[in-house]
This record gives structure tokens, C-alpha cells and sequence, in this order.
């Protein structure tokens, strides 16, 4: 084979386009280093900024968790108040109830009359009696 190029090429010519191609061969090595080494440093800047995403997920969990705790906690109080709200509506209307009747005993009607009329029991008729009459 050296025989035949030597009959294609001279010794100089030979020499000449070994060089060339050393010559880009290395350069080809230098440009393939030089994308190495910008992967590499992108690659440590993907993985510091997936680091610090995975930080901020960490904490929206941990916020989201104290806020349905909260929301929890908001959601007795306000079923609390709820009913509270429905037991003030019917002691309105017990009070009521037992307005006319307390009226009645501050006019002076006896136990009986009491019992009679507003369907109360006796223990009920005598208590009004003694807060009221």
C-alpha cells in the first residue's frame, strides 16, 4: 500500500495532507472539548436549579398543609357559629313563647289558670309564678 501512494503522491505531497488532516483532526478535538465542557457546566446548572425547584416544591407542600389545617380548624369554627346562629333563632321563639305567659302571671292569673290555659305543667306554672308574679 505504501507503494501505492507513493506512485499516486510524492513523499512532500504526503506529508502535507497528513498534516492537513492532523491539523483539523485536532481541531475537530479542541471544538469537541470546548462542548464538553459547556455541557458539563450547563448540566451543574440544571441539577442546582432542579435542587432548588425541588426546595420550593418542599415548601409549597408544607404550606399547603398548614392551610387546609387552617381551613379545617375555620370550618369548625364557622359550623359552630352555624349553630349557634340556628339555637338563637329557636330560643327566640321559646322566649317568646313564654312571654305571653310571663305577661299573664305579672297581670296576676292564678297556677290554675296557668296550667289551663297555656298547657304548662304545675312545677312550670309555680317557677313563673315566683320569678315573675
Amino acid at each position: 500500500m505504501y507503494n501505492i501512494l507513493m506512485n499516486v503522491f510524492d513523499l512532500n505531497q504526503l506529508i502535507v495532507i497528513i498534516g492537513c488532516a492532523t491539523f483539523f483532526l485536532l481541531i475537530a478535538l479542541l471544538l469537541l472539548g470546548f462542548s464538553h465542557r459547556k455541557l458539563k457546566l450547563e448540566h451543574k446548572l440544571m441539577l442546582e436549579q432542579m435542587a432548588s425547584l425541588n426546595r420550593d416544591l418542599a415548601g409549597l407542600c408544607s404550606a399547603a398543609v398548614r392551610v387546609d389545617t387552617r381551613l379545617a380548624e375555620s370550618n369548625i369554627q364557622v359550623n359552630s357559629l352555624v349553630e349557634r346562629i340556628d339555637n338563637y333563632g329557636s330560643d327566640d321563639i321559646v322566649s317568646s313563647a313564654y312571654q305571653s305567659v310571663i305577661e299573664k302571671v305579672q297581670e296576676g292569673i292564678s297556677e290554675q289558670d296557668i296550667i289551663k290555659e297555656c298547657g304548662l305543667s304545675r312545677e312550670e306554672a309555680a317557677l313563673l309564678i315566683k320569678l315573675h308574679g
